[in-house]
């Protein structure tokens, strides 16, 4: 596997090999949990897991907004579009967005979008097509850049999209509700168990381009909507991914598994 993972990320004997070993792993677990609903019936569906096996807990972080440095750039959020993703692969769906930007690019002539995320494969593919639709001087390639960082780029900017192909929950939904981002995100697999469309944020057909423009105009061109958005979402995130709400839930289910554990193995003994 590990000769496979420098050649091709999507070799068939790689991916024959990483499957056969999900089954094993999947098969001798005696409890898995899920980082969303997508993902349990993904396993319990391919994997031939019963879901007395499965539990789904989504991911949770500490709330970041009280140490956020609000210095920097927070003068004019109103086009200034981020998107967080390695460029790897085609997964996280950067050139939807290009081309989205591409369609955008008369009605909003000072629209911009940030593109963080490591990884170089597609880096010139991005850039070329960014060139081709003669919007290459407002998609900036950012590279990897510090967590810290980061979470202050998308509190700076009006909105972050998401439009991946794939996504099995999608941690920079939740960290851009935390600081008070709204999010336009691809109707795909664990996000909308984040975002509810319209609620906290808005969803668009995964890889529809046009729908995602579409989108964009709709939250770009009302301020209201921006704010109340940004609000919901906020809360959205202390009720539903503030990590220290969550914790108490977590460790009682644990407990709760350890102590039917033991008790098992007592009358099994």
């Amino acid at each position: 596997l590990q000769i496979l993972r420098r050649t091709s990320p999507c070799h068939p004997v790689r991916v024959w090999l990483e499957d056969r070993a999900k089954h094993i792993v999947h098969n001798l677990a005696t409890q898995i949990i899920c980082v969303s609903q997508a993902v349990l019936q993904d396993i319990s569906r391919n994997y031939g897991i019963p879901e007395s096996k499965l539990k789904m807990f989504h991911n949770t972080i500490a709330d970041p907004l009280p140490s956020l440095n609000k210095a920097k750039g927070n003068s004019d959020r109103r086009h200034k579009l981020i998107c967080i993703g390695g460029m790897s692969s085609l997964a996280k769906g950067q050139d939807v967005l290009i081309w989205a930007l591409g369609i955008l690019k008369d009605a909003y002539p000072d629209l911009s979008a940030e593109f963080i995320g490591g990884g170089k494969l597609l880096m010139d593919f991005y850039k070329n097509l960014a060139r081709q639709l003669k919007i290459d001087d407002r998609c900036f390639f950012m590279g990897a850049l510090p967590h810290s960082e980061v979470l202050e780029r998308i509190s700076a900017a009006s909105v972050t999209v998401m439009p991946s192909r794939t996504e099995a929950f999608g941690n920079v939904c939740i960290e851009s509700l935390a600081v008070g981002t709204p999010v336009v995100a691809s109707r795909v697999d664990g996000i909308p168990e984040i975002i509810r469309d319209s609620v906290d944020g808005l969803l668009f057909r995964p890889e529809d381009a046009q729908d995602l423009a579409d989108k964009l105009q709709t939250i770009l061109s009302d301020s209201s909507l921006r704010e109340r958005l940004r609000q919901k979402g906020r809360e959205r995130f202390l009720t539903r991914f503030e990590q220290g709400c969550q914790l108490e839930i977590q460790a009682c289910w644990l407990e709760d598994l350890v102590q039917k554990t033991l008790k098992g193995r007592k009358n099994t003994g």
